[in-house]
């Protein structure tokens, strides 16, 4: 179920992803760099994929995870630069802790701006998005066994 949501999910992130290129294309304001918003999209995906894994697990174990989870998505939503963009002083630099606005801004970069980061912010944005992959799967499959016993 994970898997099916993360993938119906990504399917229309390309659809969306690709009216956004044609139109930022036909307004000539598309960059150079915007084939690489590729790897940002794919991070993405597997930061998204860990989380669920994650919060499949927690929803199982607790029976309130639903409720938490739903006032920590708001959370989120608010203190990830999605419309807006922090990019100075101390704000700044609690945003890049969260893997999901370092992939915001590297597409943003990508797509908008023609910038190209640092390869160490690049690297450590993919570290961190394959680590909450790899720690969403490892736990989901370590506890496999024990899910129906929990239901």
């Amino acid at each position: 179920m994970v898997a099916a949501g993360v993938l119906s999910t990504m399917i229309t992130l390309a659809i969306n992803a690709t009216v956004l290129v044609v139109a930022l294309g036909l307004a000539g304001r598309l960059s150079l760099l915007a084939p690489l918003a590729l790897l940002p999209l794919l991070c993405l995906a597997l930061f998204a994929a860990g989380v669920s894994f994650l919060v499949a697990l927690a929803g199982i174990q607790f029976r309130d995870a639903s409720l938490i989870w739903s006032v920590m998505l708001q959370a989120c939503f608010w203190l990830t630069p999605i419309v807006y963009v922090a990019n100075r002083g101390p704000v700044a630099e609690l945003l890049y802790l969260n893997p999901l606005a370092r992939c915001l801004y590297l597409i943003r970069w990508f797509l908008l701006y023609d910038y190209l980061p640092a390869l160490r912010f690049v690297a450590l944005t993919v570290a961190a998005c394959a680590g909450t992959f790899a720690l969403g799967v490892g736990l989901f499959l370590r506890r496999q066994a024990r899910i129906p016993e929990s239901l």
